[in-house]
C-alpha cells in the first residue's frame, strides 16, 4: 500500500519481513510521475477541499448543535 501526499512525497508500506531492516514505511521525497501527474494534483485538490468542506461542517454541528432530523 502506498500513499502519496501533497508535498509529493510517496510512502510505500514495507512487507513484514523487511521490517526488521527498513521499518515500516519506505518514503521517497518529491516524486513526480512522468504520465498522468496533473490528474492526480486535480484529485487531491479536489480531496482537500472536501476535507475542509467535512471539518467546516463538523464544526458548524459542535457549535450550534446537530440538525433536526
Amino acid at each position: 500500500m502506498c500513499t502519496y501526499d501533497l508535498e509529493n512525497n510517496l510512502r510505500i508500506r514495507v512487507f513484514l519481513k523487511d521490517e526488521e531492516v527498513f521499518g515500516n514505511y519506505a518514503t521517497l521525497t518529491h516524486v513526480e510521475f512522468g504520465y498522468g501527474q496533473k490528474n492526480i494534483d486535480k484529485i487531491r485538490q479536489k480531496r482537500v477541499f472536501c476535507i475542509w468542506l467535512l471539518k467546516s461542517i463538523e464544526s458548524m454541528i459542535l457549535i450550534f448543535g446537530c440538525p433536526p432530523m
